[in-house]
Order: structure tokens, then C-alpha cells, then sequence
């Protein structure tokens, strides 16, 4: 609320939070950001914030289909996110999918968002694999994925090999503050 007493809170497409099932805040992290990025919201065929005004689409709102795979849970709940008036969205069927692929993350004990987005990322690549109609698993894998190109050159006769490899993550190491600053002034 506001110093006049009025509610502030105005609905806002895809910006919604996420029930927590039980040491699930590493998935929802990574379910929040999947749904920020533009390009994923173009996948779920809603690209501007017209198109959330559709009386049809709110009516569309996804299924909660029980055992669905990983790429069609993902896709219900970007949508559900994207569509609904709802404040908390409840992410079951994707922490349900993605526990009956890996059983691991169904411990609920706390775990790392990176191999959760791994995870899903390689499942919904397997499943867009397994069936041409499962776009969408396919799509949001290549919104992450990039290309890393090694290039080595022997020092003694000059031959050079170039290896690719796919990534969907890249680690960097983040130097201390101290060093940021001296490189930036000089």
C-alpha cells in the first residue's frame, strides 16, 4: 500500500510468484526466469502486453494435465504466468515432471538452480526429439544454448583443429570488486 492507504498492486503480465512445494525456491528461480525473458513469452505465442487482454486467452488459461512431460509442463506454466490474474501460481506439474525424470530433486532438500535449468533443458530437448509436435521444449532449449569454439594451433607446426561444442550455461567467475574498479578507471 501506498502512504495514502490505496493499494499499489496492479496486475502485471507474467510477474506472479510461485508457491514454494518445500526447498523448491531452486526451480522456481529458474521457472521465474525462463517467464521474464521475452523470447520465451514470444514462444508461448504472447508478445506484447496486448495480447493479454484476450477474454479467450484468460479463458485458455493452461491444463494441469497429471503426468505431463517435462516440455508440456513448462509451456502450461509459462502460460499460466503470462495469463492468469492469479498472484501465486502453483509450478506442481513442472517440480512433478521434472522429479520423475530425475529422481534426485524429489528429496526436497535444497538444491542448484543451474542443474535444475540443466535438467529441464536437456529433457525438453529429448522429448522435442522424441515428437516433432513438442516445439516448444525445443524452442526454450535454444533460447539458452550457444556455441563455444575452440580453436588450437600447435605452436610448432602451425596446424590448427577447431572443436564446437553446445552450451546452455557458461560459468564465469566474477573478480572482486577492488579489480573491477581499477579496470574501469584505467
Amino acid at each position: 500500500r501506498d502512504s495514502m492507504g490505496s493499494d499499489t498492486c496492479s496486475y502485471i503480465p507474467g510477474v506472479k510468484g510461485l508457491k514454494n512445494l518445500g526447498n523448491t525456491c531452486f526451480l522456481n528461480s529458474v521457472l521465474q526466469n525462463i517467464t521474464a525473458l521475452q523470447e520465451i513469452r514470444n514462444l508461448s505465442g504472447l508478445s506484447s502486453s496486448n495480447d493479454f487482454e484476450s477474454e479467450e486467452e484468460q479463458e485458455e488459461v493452461p491444463y494441469k494435465k497429471k503426468n505431463a512431460t517435462i516440455d508440456e509442463a513448462c509451456h502450461s506454466l509459462v502460460r499460466e504466468m503470462l495469463l492468469s490474474k492469479d498472484q501465486v501460481i502453483d509450478p506442481s506439474n513442472v517440480f512433478n515432471a521434472l522429479c520423475k525424470n530425475v529422481p534426485f530433486f524429489s528429496a526436497k532438500k535444497q538444491q542448484d538452480a543451474v542443474e535444475a535449468l540443466r535438467y529441464l533443458l536437456d529433457h525438453c530437448k529429448t522429448e522435442a526429439e522424441k515428437s516433432k509436435s513438442k516445439q516448444f521444449g525445443q524452442d526454450l532449449r535454444e533460447a539458452f544454448a550457444g556455441t563455444l569454439i575452440c580453436v588450437r594451433t600447435c605452436l610448432n607446426c602451425g596446424n590448427e583443429s577447431t572443436v564446437q561444442e553446445e552450451f546452455v550455461d557458461l560459468s564465469l567467475s566474477i573478480p572482486p570488486t577492488s579489480q573491477v574498479k581499477s579496470r574501469v578507471t584505467r
